[in-house]
This record gives structure tokens, sequence and C-alpha cells, in this order.
């Protein structure tokens, strides 16, 4: 079933500010952005609105150098760290063509990339029905 309006969606851990959860009105409340670009799975131009992931990190009080889990809803993770996923303009997309995206199709988040950044070719980055960030390794700070 679809999140509804005041159930959490993302579960940030780490950095200075600790725990938080954002539901989706929350989190786009932060500032959105709409991208176009070359979706790998599908192999089509598709534009996706989100929250820059440079928002959270900075939110959450999470410095660059420190190793971030992105962790799916099928628990799947992928770790790097934050100044990778920041130089690559992760997006926490919500939207895809103007509409939620739904849960069988990677929803309610997914994290996408711009063509051409360093993350765009690294398949494993593009988590989908993300539940969670959290600092693996440093101080978060």
């Amino acid at each position: 079933d679809p999140a509804g309006p005041n159930d959490p969606v993302l579960v940030v851990d780490g950095g200075s500010s600790g725990h938080q959860t954002f539901t989706l009105v929350q989190l786009e409340a932060l500032g959105t952005t709409t991208i176009t670009l070359d979706e790998p799975f599908v192999k089509k131009r598709q534009s996706f609105t989100g929250v820059p992931l440079s928002k959270i990190l900075a939110r959450a009080g999470i410095a660059g150098g420190v190793k971030i889990t992105t962790h799916a809803l099928n628990d799947y993770d992928y770790a790097n760290v934050a100044s990778a996923f920041t130089g690559s303009e992760a997006l926490l997309a919500t939207q895809r063509d103007a509409a939620r995206i739904p849960m069988d199709q990677g929803g309610p988040i997914r994290i996408v990339y711009p063509d051409g950044t360093a993350l765009s070719g690294v398949l494993d980055a593009w988590n989908w029905s993300l539940a969670s960030l959290s600092v693996t390794s440093g101080d978060g700070t």
C-alpha cells in the first residue's frame, strides 16, 4: 500500500541531528527540483522531481567524508561516502513524469542521478524504494 500523508517514508540516522523521519510532504517541503535523464533500467528519457540529497545531508548534519548506506524496502543496500552522492547531484525522487512513483515501480522514493555524473553509470547506486539513509562510518559530523 502507498504511504499515507502522515506516514514516514524516509528515516535518516547519524550526523549531528541524530534520528529523523520524513513524510513525503515534509521531504518535499525542503525544496524540490526536476531533472530529465536517461533512465538506465527502462532505457528511456524520464523526468524526476525530488529533493536533492545534499539538502537531506545538510539538515541531518552529515559531512561529505563519512560513509553512508542507503537501504531499500527490499533490504538492498548501497554504501559510499556522502561526497560521492552529492558530487553526483543525487536526487531523492518522489515523482516520475509528474506523478507519484508507484511502490511496484520503485516508489515512493528513488535515488536518481543526472546524466554524465560519476554515479549515473553505477547502477548499484540507483537505489529504489528507498527506506533509510544512515551513517555507517566516521562520526557523521
